[in-house]
């Protein structure tokens, strides 16, 4: 069983994907909301569930 005490007030997780759209609509089916996004000098998407910060961004394979 995972200490979440161990994390704190939340947890910040970095993924990269190769598709931004697709991955999107996954994490919005799991309740977790857009806080910010970008495209400018690359593309990223902010999410969180209120415990967990997620970002998105794009990369190339």
């Amino acid at each position: 069983m995972i200490d979440w005490t161990k994390f704190g007030d939340a947890v910040h997780v970095v993924r990269g994907v190769t598709d931004l759209k697709d991955t999107r609509g996954f994490y919005e089916t799991l309740g977790f909301v857009q806080l910010d996004e970008s495209s400018e000098p690359n593309n990223w998407v902010l999410f969180t569930d209120g415990r967990i910060n997620l970002l998105l961004g794009k990369r190339e394979i």
